[in-house]
């Protein structure tokens, strides 16, 4: 069996919810040493790995972290090199997205994380609350580098004075 394979399946472990008939398997893909700084933890209710093509398919309620970076969605698919599960290129989530930093929120309904180029891009139906600030629209890019981010289509927002 490939040492890879056997590093995916023993970074599953199984977490006890709230509701104990309920458990929720969790991976860790990546190390301290991978682009973005810190592994990717993700959490599910359902798991299914296609090694061959890299592609691992998380389902139900998904939670992934990396470091201050959390996302919940209700379908996340993890795009990884081939036959390397623990080299993460991207990441799709769809259903119920909720994006979450360390200043910010953001709503939507599908977001897209290319680990590589740090950046997360959010589109359609796009809430983002940052403070008592709130500004919608229809595309999102945040670069984790820079730490800049730009919002389009037709964006329309609340911006807070502090008084």
């Amino acid at each position: 069996m490939k040492s890879w394979l056997i590093a995916a399946l023993a970074s599953i472990s199984l977490l006890m919810p709230a509701a104990a008939s309920e458990q929720l398997a969790k991976i860790t893909f990546g190390s301290a040493g991978q682009k973005g700084g810190e592994p990717i933890v993700v959490s599910a209710e359902q798991v299914t790995f296609d090694i061959k093509a890299g592609l691992t398919v998380l389902s139900g309620t998904v939670f992934v972290e990396q470091g201050q970076i959390e996302i919940k969605a209700d379908l996340v698919e993890v795009y990884s090199l081939q036959d390397q599960i623990s080299e993460v290129e991207r990441i799709v989530a769809t259903g119920n997205l909720n994006l979450t930093t360390e200043s910010s929120t953001a709503s939507a309904d599908e977001g897209v994380y290319d680990v590589r180029n740090q950046k997360i891009v959010l589109s359609g139906n796009i809430v983002v609350i940052s403070g008592d600030n709130r500004f919608a629209g229809s595309g999102f890019e945040y670069d984790l580098a820079t730490g800049i981010s730009s919002l389009t289509g037709r964006p329309s927002g609340t911006v807070s004075t502090g008084n």
